[in-house]
Formats: structure tokens, C-alpha cells, sequence
């Protein structure tokens, strides 16, 4: 088992980039079929799901 260390956590993220980024990766999501939000949605999880988009907006304009 390796040790754990302070950049742990920076090395995951980076190797999980890397493969996601990858040809074969991209490949296999464009051929997923598109998933829709389901418009009868309670509105608790309509509104959590609103929270995840703002801050996935708000990451991306950091990053």
C-alpha cells in the first residue's frame, strides 16, 4: 500500500483528467445515449440539481 502524503489528493484528480481525456474514453461517452432530467422532478432535487450546476459553473471559472 503506498503512503499518503499532501499532494495525494492533486495526483488523483491529475490521473483522472488524464484518463478522461483520453481518445478511447471519449469514444465510449459519445456513444451513451443522452440523459434527460425528468420534467415531473420533485422540486428538492429539481433545486439540488440547480446548486450542482452553479457550482460546477463556479469551479470552472477558477479552474
Amino acid at each position: 500500500m503506498s503512503r499518503s502524503n499532501g499532494n495525494q489528493p492533486t495526483r488523483i484528480s491529475a490521473q483522472i483528467r488524464r484518463q478522461i481525456g483520453t481518445a478511447e474514453n471519449k469514444r465510449f461517452l459519445r456513444a451513451m445515449p443522452l440523459f434527460k432530467v425528468d420534467p415531473e422532478l420533485p422540486e428538492t432535487l429539481d433545486h439540488l440539481l440547480d446548486e450542482l450546476d452553479r457550482a460546477e459553473k463556479r469551479k470552472r471559472r477558477r479552474s
